[in-house]
């Protein structure tokens, strides 16, 4: 269902009763604020990968999907990531897991790559693939795109139960990326666990909300800021030696 929070009482109110027809596991999603459209793409369930968009209308209160799309094919994943350029039109999606076929059965691959979808011509664009040399890692369901020259992201191996996010700074015109900033620990044993990226332009912050479970009963959800722009991870390691070096040195 769809629920909203007024934050002056802290209330939750149920917007919708509305079920898609089966269960989007990992699915990436953005909010377009202008339009006041909240879409979800991709995700798992029921033995298959989706690459279908699926669009929350708040006047009629009901999910429907989005319609045809001409252009480069999108494979049908889960663990991939979107976001939403106002400025074009055009929501992008990196990475993730599935196949060509979307049939769990048949396997899964790792995906390392750009897909721009124009939202008024209905068209897809496949960017580019690093995916040669990559490791296994995917990426949250959230990207931080400000303009249509780079994008911000976390990565983590998702197989490893005990590992760490990365933020990452993607080129969009050839997918060059730098690692930025510190790790974030994760324990990634259970399918529920979910992290996501938020960006507070008024306080120029990043917001990573991790949340993590070992039983699947309950959670433990954790909140992380980051001053924005963030720095290279090589910059924090430099200016930890030269901190170590004044003071032993």
């Amino acid at each position: 269902m769809i629920a909203t929070l007024d934050l002056n009482t802290l209330g939750w109110r149920v917007e919708s009763y509305s079920r898609l027809s089966m269960q989007l596991h990992h699915h990436c999603s953005y909010y377009d604020a202008v339009r006041k459209r909240y879409t979800i793409f991709g995700g798992f369930g029921n033995m298959y990968y989706s690459n279908k968009f699926y669009i929350f209308d708040p006047e009629e209160a009901r999910w429907d999907t989005l319609g045809s799309l001409s252009g480069d094919f999108l494979c049908p994943r889960y663990f991939s990531s979107a976001g939403y350029l106002d400025s074009n039109h055009s929501v992008y999606i990196f990475g993730g897991m599935g196949n060509e076929s979307g049939d769990q059965v048949i396997g899964r691959r790792y995906f390392h790559d750009l897909y721009k979808v124009d939202l008024q011509e209905m068209h897809v664009q496949k960017l580019w693939d690093i995916s040669e040399g990559q490791p296994n890692v995917v990426p949250v369901q959230d990207m931080l795109i400000q303009n249509d020259s780079c994008f911000y992201v976390l990565r983590y191996p998702e197989s490893v139960s005990n590992s760490f996010l990365h933020l990452y700074r993607f080129l969009i015109k050839d997918g060059s990326c730098q690692i930025l900033g510190d790790s974030i620990p994760i324990y990634s044993d259970k399918i529920t666990t979910n992290a996501r990226l938020y960006y507070n332009e008024r306080l120029s912050r990043l917001f990573v909300t991790v949340q993590e479970t070992r039983d699947d009963v309950s959670s433990k959800f954790s909140v992380y800021s980051l001053l924005f722009p963030p720095v290279s991870l090589e910059n924090i390691l430099r200016i930890t030696v030269e901190e170590v070096f004044h003071v032993y040195g």
